[in-house]
């Protein structure tokens, strides 16, 4: 065998050398990185399904806190309407702000009569 394929041949078996050694030497930094990348996809997806759950009870606590609202201004509207002197004729300007008032609370904008009053006033 000639020297220059002996040097080729050293080369080549030093390059695979390396490379094993390499290898072996970055293996474990290898396993680490996946063990960290499979632990934070856990951690991502227990974080995403309680921000679920959370969402789902903050919806529910919103719907049932907007029923309840609805029901005590249902209320207090029937209380107003029965009230002994309700069937007294006000002044128009005095019964339209008050109107204009209640109509502004947030549970009483979506009322038909409300949103027919607000869509009237001047802007």
């Amino acid at each position: 065998m000639s020297r220059l394929a002996l040097t080729v041949a050293t080369a080549v078996a030093a390059i695979v050398l390396a490379a094993a050694i390499w290898f072996v030497l970055t293996e474990p930094g290898r396993q680490k990185a996946k063990a960290n990348a499979a632990g934070a996809s856990q951690i991502v997806a227990e974080g995403q399904a309680a921000a679920g759950r959370d969402a789902v009870a903050i919806t529910s606590a919103n719907a049932s806190s907007e029923a309840e609202i609805a029901k005590q201004t249902q209320e207090n509207r029937d209380a107003i309407l029965n009230a002994p002197g309700a069937g007294v004729q006000l002044d128009p300007g005095l019964d339209t702000a008050a109107r204009r008032a209640i109509c502004m609370r947030h549970a009483a904008r979506r009322d038909p009569q409300c949103v027919a009053l607000l869509d009237a006033r001047p802007r």
